[in-house]
């Protein structure tokens, strides 16, 4: 999937009805550091709220 095709993905996806929220923390041997932050919010059946953060060293 492009970056263009997660961000659609993003917009067009419907919200579930609870909130959820994902993290994910990755270090590889060539010392390297990825840790990426999901969060999902419905406010109503139709609005919601997507926060994706992601810090890379």
């Amino acid at each position: 999937m492009s970056a263009l095709g997660g961000v659609i993905d993003l917009i067009g996806r419907r919200l579930g009805a609870e909130a959820d929220r994902t993290a994910l923390n990755n270090q590889s041997s060539r010392r390297g550091t990825d840790a990426v932050f999901l969060g999902k919010q419905p406010f109503s059946e139709r609005l919601g709220t997507t926060l994706l953060a992601g810090l890379h060293a």
